[in-house]
């Protein structure tokens, strides 16, 4: 299941990717052709114009963690809507940290710097113009209350998915056990957002983004004493810095037995 899952999160971020991109990207554009190489086999055959795909490509993520949800009910023996709680609840974390990162690495970017830099920056943008456009903050101040706006919804989904009334024995255990263990929900949503700074920090070399830059300075004091002790133990090899590549796999580690062990996920 673990395999499956990964299979359509990596399928639905190549599908997000195609939702910022042109048809004219899609064409010539290096990136763009793996891109259309991988979902044109979805769309050619119902004949959408790109300017449907705005709709059918949410439709599409969702089918496919609908899907995910009846595999899960198929092979752990639990009842369809018990089932597809579980994969709300992944498809909630999984669009959070996705656009988290995207609008922090996106707000020290630019669509001048074109390549996978200018799609971060268009995916981030999802969330920061709807805030500019009703706050009036015109500068990456908006960012900030875009990060508020996306984890909210999170926890509105996931609150609306523990509450949801299964009406049969064996979700109302599952229910139950959800609602037993939230502090162990909320420990692995902040494992998980770790995670997910820690590979920003990684990606932020690429970038070469001010040291004076707000969101720069925020992630570096929130991953540096986490990296810090284990760095002094490893050190750099060459470019390459073990110390965060461990600690993902330990975070990573970490986060599957919590929720293996309460079954949160």
């Amino acid at each position: 299941m673990d395999l499956i899952l990964i299979l359509i999160k990596f399928y639905s971020i190549v599908l997000l990717f195609r939702y910022v991109m042109t048809t004219q990207e899609l064409a010539f554009n290096s990136l763009g052709r793996g891109i259309a190489a991988l979902t044109n086999p979805l769309f050619k055959p119902l004949k959408v114009p790109k300017s449907s795909e705005g709709i059918l490509i949410p439709l599409s993520i969702a089918a496919l963690f609908f899907l995910y949800g009846l595999f899960l009910s198929l092979a752990r023996g639990v009842s369809l809507l018990a089932a597809l709680a579980v994969a709300v609840q992944e498809l909630a974390n999984f669009l959070t940290l996705f656009f988290i990162v995207c609008v922090i690495l996106g707000s020290i970017t630019s669509p001048s710097f074109g390549g996978l830099p200018l799609y971060i920056f268009r995916l981030g943008k999802l969330w920061v113009k709807p805030v500019q456009n009703f706050t009036k903050i015109r500068t990456n101040n908006a960012v900030f209350p875009a990060l508020v706006l996306i984890i909210l919804l999170d926890a509105l989904i996931w609150g609306a998915a523990v509450f949801f009334d299964p009406f049969t024995p064996d979700n109302m255990s599952i229910r139950t056990l959800i609602l037993q263990n939230f502090g162990i929900n909320i420990l692995v949503t902040l494992l998980h957002y770790l995670i997910f700074l820690i590979i920003a920090r990684a990606l932020l070399s690429w970038f070469n983004p001010d040291p004076r830059n707000t969101l720069v300075q925020l992630i570096y004091y929130v991953t540096e004493p986490v990296l810090s002790p284990l760095r002094r133990i490893i050190p750099p090899l060459g470019m390459l810095d073990l110390s965060a590549f461990i600690t993902i796999i330990v975070l990573g580690i970490a986060a599957q037995i919590l929720t293996k062990l309460f079954l949160i996920l």
